[in-house]
């Protein structure tokens, strides 16, 4: 169970909401001085050299953050089972 990091995929449209938009939600938003481990730990995955290049730049904004951002080439995605797939909404 510790060899995975629990990720949301997000899907966005940069003609509404810019990738430097969204990178500046996460980090107004998310605790990133977490450390609870590869489980837990808080990440960006950038799917693209540039978005890589402009998460690295934005967390200089922030030199507590414990975020550890990554390349989508590095990393294997696999969906979560189906029950865990929109936990809070399936169970509220």
């Amino acid at each position: 169970m510790g060899d995975h990091t629990e990720c949301i995929r997000i899907a966005f449209n940069p003609a509404v909401l810019s990738y430097e938009e969204l990178l500046q939600s996460f980090w107004s938003r998310h605790n990133y001085s977490c450390s609870g481990g590869v489980q837990y730990r808080s990440l960006v995955v950038a799917a693209t050299i540039q978005q890589k290049e402009a998460a690295t730049h934005s967390k200089t904004k922030y030199p507590k953050a414990k975020t550890a951002i990554i390349s989508m080439s590095t990393t294997d995605w696999t969906d979560a089972e189906e029950y865990h797939q929109k936990y809070f909404a399936k169970n509220s």
